[in-house]
């Protein structure tokens, strides 16, 4: 028998998801006092360790003119009053200062401005092509944070992921900016973000796995079309909801293998035998750029009433490639007590 594969449910793992500050009009807002266990909290949360003082709001007073906090607040200033030129930046960033502006591991189709850019031309190429793609008007910086005995600052941030277009998340996203300086300019810069929240910025403009995932599980639960399929699977899909080797055969056709969208609806038939309103989404992982596990839980049982009165765990593997499921597979929980309903 095959092993069933794990879903990790909480994913905690650090993963660089650089988004840093963009369109330069003037809509930055007020930094605010954040608590130092909440800050401690995110920077563990997302692998950063680090002991931090104090997160505070920077203030005229606060830092010399030379100080590594100073001159990131100094950059952020910049960007969002007068945006970043040929003239100012070379007295903002070193002639080797590199943006990597990366992907998400688990994003099938990278934008083509995800890339390292480095000196004053790539930081002038990557801004036009940020700026040209992202609104970023709902930027807030929070707080900062200089770590004590080294040139590192630490900045608080957050966004609603949008697109000039106006396309959006909806949903705010905070992260934490590592920015490194030597003398009185920066010199390289990240940006860190919870796992649960990596690839959410560029899939704004490609589908990742997850996406892809996240919307055939919203359309199921309104039901499938031959129409509202299509965006979502691809013509040779193959969906196995096969029983275990070794299992008694199915008496429902719910238990089988079906391919194409035609394959996909007659299983959708056979779905409307049972009662999902126990149905839970306990958990899902991108485990490659095309592969995602999703864990789900249920109680088995029948339109009729009939049912096994324990709360059962799937594990699917979805395959997405070009932006469509192209594959499915399940490995039921409890297959011997669910098909013995029928």
């Amino acid at each position: 028998a095959l092993d069933t594969p794990t879903v990790i449910r909480s994913p905690s793992a650090r993963h660089r998801h650089p988004a840093p500050p963009q369109h330069p009009s003037g809509m930055i807002a007020p930094a605010k006092t954040t608590a130092v266990t909440r800050v401690a909290a995110l920077l563990t949360t997302i692998g950063i360790v680090a002991t931090i003082a104090s997160f505070t709001t920077p203030s005229a007073s606060a830092f010399t003119a030379e100080s590594p906090a100073d001159v990131v607040a100094t950059m952020y200033k910049t960007w969002s009053t007068t945006g970043f030129t040929k003239d100012n930046l070379p007295a903002l960033i070193t002639d080797d200062y590199k943006l990597s502006f990366a992907c998400s591991p688990f994003v099938a189709s990278c934008p083509a401005l995800y890339k390292e850019y480095s000196g004053v031309d790539g930081f002038l190429e990557w801004q036009a092509a940020t700026n040209a793609v992202f609104d970023f008007k709902s930027f807030q910086m929070v707080g900062i944070a200089p770590l004590a005995g080294t040139n590192k600052v630490l900045v608080e941030a957050s966004f609603i992921p949008t697109l000039v277009g106006g396309k959006t998340t909806g949903e705010r996203l905070h992260q934490v900016h590592e920015w490194t300086v030597v003398g009185t300019k920066v010199s390289s810069f990240s940006a860190y973000v919870k796992t649960a929240d990596a690839g959410v910025q560029e899939n704004l403009l490609e589908p990742s796995p997850a996406s892809v995932v996240d919307a055939a599980f919203a359309q199921w639960a309104k039901g499938f079309t031959a129409e509202n399929a299509a965006p979502l699977f691809s013509d040779d899909y193959v969906l196995d909801f096969t029983p275990p080797p070794g299992s008694a055969p199915p008496k429902s056709k719910f238990y089988g293998k079906y391919t194409g969208i035609a394959g996909l609806l007659e299983w959708q038939t056979y779905c409307s035998e049972f009662d999902f309103s126990s149905f839970k989404m306990e958990g899902r992982s991108a485990i490659s750029p095309t592969e995602v596990l999703v864990e789900i839980s249920y109680i088995p049982t029948l339109k009729s009433g009939k049912t096994t009165g324990k709360r059962v765990s799937d594990v699917q593997k979805w395959t997405v490639v070009g932006g469509k499921a192209t594959a499915f597979k399940v490995w039921p929980g409890d297959y011997a007590a669910a098909n013995d309903l029928f």
